[in-house]
């Protein structure tokens, strides 16, 4: 008898410390990324634009290079170049 009642108190105490958790009606906003700013690219290009490695892009859907139209990346170090091969008239294939 003794271990039911205390049982009993038990799931009361619980019920109690459960119903009782602080709910937030106003939930709180999301910070914005501090980063650099995302630019979207989608539809048709039919003038010149370059495309900044210190930015972020999205690629939406087709992204159409139309007659005059140009598309060029900027690079801002040279590191990420490819040193070109020497090619020599003796090297085998």
């Amino acid at each position: 008898m003794k271990t039911l009642a205390w049982l009993g108190s038990l799931m009361l105490v619980l019920t109690i410390a459960v119903s009782c958790k602080k709910k937030e009606d106003d939930p709180q906003p999301q910070p914005q990324p501090q980063g650099p700013q995302l630019e979207v690219l989608e539809g048709e290009l039919t003038s010149e634009k370059t495309l900044d490695a210190s930015r972020k892009y999205l690629l939406k859907g087709q992204y159409i290079v139309r007659a005059g139209g140009v598309l060029r990346r900027l690079l801002q170090n040279s590191l990420y170049r490819r040193p070109r091969m020497p090619v020599s008239s003796t090297t085998k294939r």
